[in-house]
Order: structure tokens, then C-alpha cells, then sequence
């Protein structure tokens, strides 16, 4: 009786084992088969880069760097950009990547005649504008160089990583190609007649607002396009103001600066929703400032102040500040106009200060620097490229 229990059980093992040894088999066959699946569809890239986003995020702020500043040889004609724990700044040579700690990632070399850069989350791009190639760069290694037809007008990209180009185009006035996160193309959408200058991307990076210029008879006439996959959606026209700005504030709401008003449209149908008009020059704008758009305006030049409008996502007015102008740029100085909101704060750079506003009408703030400010970028703190050093904010000062 005792040896026949004893079988029992050895059998009953012996079919576990047999069955673990067929559920390994088959989660292995499972795999392999995703394994094939993903690299014939193409898939297996995606996800394996953005796993590897993931990764390189945490050992980003595993192994972090000794802190900024760092000293940098930037000129006036750099560009400073952020990216998730990272900054990218570029120059008429180079490019140069730091983790938000000062560690110095990359540095990468160009021969740009009018190189210009945007970003996105994990990845950016450096081209050259009136030229035909781009890169897609990230925090640690390169994507791709895309080769265009046309001469490239300007490069875009989102939050998601998805790529706008617009270039010129032998057939049509322009072509805007939109390219996914691993450089395969999504659509593109050709424009007759008009100029494009400048684009934003939804939220979701699904579709795409368009801003072009075109002239008739001495009458400069702005047009914005909302535009996806399956072509033109909605359109809107107005006359007389060049368009500065564009920005997807939202999935229900599209915010443009015009030289003379700021309009907040419906991207569904480019549907006016608020409107705020602009009395004078239009110097500096953000419109995806948290809460709400920020603008400068004022003749510069001049013996008035200039005045910092901060309002609230409905476009009222929820501050006004007039600041001196003495502050600020002059006429023929080297220094950018930039206003940006990081946190609770405004800020605005000046000569050779930065100057903090804050929305709820609390403390103002000064930021004194020792060199030229060069451009402001907002992350997790408030970055500042100068013509010595590369630093970022703190409470008490740089």
C-alpha cells in the first residue's frame, strides 16, 4: 500500500514537472513569436526605444552630475532647449547636451551654415534652415539624418517626439511632412500657394495647426490650417497682421499671437473663442504658459515703459505690470526678447538681469548674473544660457 502511494506521488511530480516544462515551452514560443511579429511590422524598434528612453531617464538621475553651472563659450546666436532631466544647447558649431545635474552627455559637431533646433521630450532636432538635412538626436545616442527634396523652411517637433518639416517643393509652394518618433513618415500635406511659417502639434501629436502667409495686392492675409492624416480639417483667415506665434494649449483650444491680438480658436472648426487685442508692438510672447498666455508689448526704442500682460486661460487679464524700459533690450543690442512662465513665476529677460513677476501679485523677484543673458528654458527649474555659463535658478539666486 505504502509503495503504491509512493508511486502515486512520483507520477503525480512527474506530471507537474511535464507540465511546467510545456508552460515554459509555450510562454518561450509565445515570446518568440512577439519577438517576430514586432520586427516584421516594424514595431520592435519603437518600443525597444522607448524602453530604452525610460532607462536612460533613470540612470539620468541615478548617476548624476556635479550641479550647474557650467562654463560654456555660447554666443549670441546659441540656442538653449529642454528636454526630460536633460538641456541641449546649440551654437553655430556644435551641440552640446547636459543632464539638468551639469553632466556633460554629448557633444556633437555640425557644419550648419543657419543651424536651428527644437525639441521635445527625449529626443530634438538640429537642421539647417535654407538647407536639406536634419538630425534627430537624443540624451545619449542618434536616431536618424533625414535627407529632403526641398530646402527646409523650419522643423517642429512635439511633446511625443513627432517631427513637422516644412520645405520647399518643386510642384506646390511648400510640402509639411510629420514624421513619428522612429522617423517613418505619418502624413504630409502640400500647400499651393502660401508660405508656412511656423506650426504647432495637438496634444496627442495627431493633428497638426499650420500657420502660412501670403500677399495680394499690397494686403497680407494669415491662414491656419488644422490638419491630419486624412487632410485638411478646418481653416480661418485674417488680413493685415503677420501671425508670431502658435500654440495646442489644449485638445480644445488653439492659441495664436498675431501682431496686433492674441485669439483663442477652437481647433475643430477654427471657431474664434476670446479675443485680446495688442495696442502696441508685440515683442515677446508664451502662450503655454500654465496659466494662461504671457505677452510683452510696447515700442521699444522709446521713452515708455514696456508692458508684461499675464492672462488667464480665457484671455482676461489677471496681471499688468509696467516695466522699465531701461531694463530691458535696446535698439541694436544683441539680446533676444523672451518672456517665459516657470512655476509660479513670469520671467523676462533683461539687461543684464533676469526679472521675476508673479501671477498672484506677490513678490516680485530680480535675478542678477554677471554675463549677457543668452535665453531662458523652463523644466524643472528655470534654466539661463549666458555668454559664460550655462545655470539654473534658485531661491536665493544663481
Amino acid at each position: 500500500m505504502q509503495q503504491r502511494m509512493l508511486d502515486g506521488s512520483a507520477l503525480e511530480r512527474a506530471r507537474q514537472k511535464k507540465r511546467r516544462r510545456r508552460l515554459r515551452n509555450a510562454v518561450i514560443l509565445c515570446l518568440a513569436l512577439t519577438a517576430l511579429f514586432l520586427n516584421l511590422t516594424g514595431l520592435g524598434g519603437i518600443y525597444a526605444d522607448r524602453i530604452g528612453n525610460i532607462f536612460e531617464t533613470v540612470r539620468l538621475r541615478l548617476y548624476p552630475g556635479s550641479g550647474l553651472p557650467v562654463a560654456t563659450e555660447a554666443e549670441f546666436s546659441a540656442q538653449l532647449a529642454s528636454l526630460q532631466d536633460a538641456l541641449v544647447l546649440a551654437d553655430d558649431r556644435e551641440v552640446t547636451v547636459y543632464s539638468t545635474s551639469g553632466l556633460l552627455l554629448r557633444n556633437l559637431q555640425h557644419s550648419y551654415a543657419k543651424p536651428c533646433l527644437s525639441a521635445g521630450t527625449n529626443h530634438f532636432c538640429i537642421y539647417n534652415q535654407g538647407g536639406k538635412e536634419l538630425r534627430i538626436e537624443g540624451r545619449s545616442r542618434s536616431y536618424g539624418t533625414v535627407t529632403t527634396h526641398g530646402n527646409i523652411w523650419f522643423a517642429q517637433m512635439s511633446k511625443r517626439d513627432t517631427l513637422a518639416v516644412a520645405t520647399q517643393d518643386e510642384s506646390y509652394q511648400a510640402m509639411v511632412t510629420v514624421y513619428a518618433d522612429n522617423l517613418d513618415e505619418m502624413f504630409s500635406w502640400c500647400c499651393a500657394s502660401e508660405y508656412p511659417v511656423t506650426a504647432a502639434f495637438s496634444p496627442d501629436s495627431k493633428q497638426i495647426a499650420v500657420c502660412c502667409i501670403s500677399s495680394s495686392g499690397g494686403v497680407c492675409t494669415d491662414t491656419v490650417y488644422v490638419i491630419d492624416a486624412k487632410g485638411e480639417q478646418a481653416k480661418t483667415e485674417r488680413n493685415g497682421n503677420l501671425i508670431l506665434s502658435i500654440a495646442w494649449v489644449a485638445t480644445d483650444r488653439l492659441l495664436v499671437a498675431y501682431e496686433d491680438a492674441v485669439v483663442l480658436y477652437r481647433p475643430s472648426t477654427l471657431e474664434q473663442v476670446a479675443y485680446y487685442p495688442v495696442e502696441q508692438p508685440l515683442l515677446c510672447c508664451d502662450l503655454q504658459a500654465r496659466d494662461g498666455p504671457v505677452i510683452v508689448n510696447g515700442n521699444v526704442g522709446s521713452d515708455s515703459d514696456i508692458i508684461l500682460t499675464m492672462l488667464d486661460k480665457e484671455l482676461s487679464v489677471q496681471r499688468r505690470v509696467e516695466v522699465d524700459a531701461a531694463a530691458l533690450p535696446r535698439d541694436g543690442s544683441k539680446m533676444r526678447w523672451q518672456c517665459l512662465q516657470q512655476s509660479d513665476t513670469v520671467w523676462l529677460l533683461g539687461n543684464p538681469q533676469i526679472l521675476g513677476f508673479s501671477r498672484d501679485g506677490g513678490d516680485d523677484c530680480v535675478w542678477s548674473v554677471s554675463n549677457q543673458p543668452i535665453e531662458m528654458a523652463a523644466g524643472q527649474r528655470l534654466y539661463l544660457l549666458t555668454a559664460g555659463e550655462l545655470t539654473e535658478y534658485t531661491q536665493n539666486g544663481s
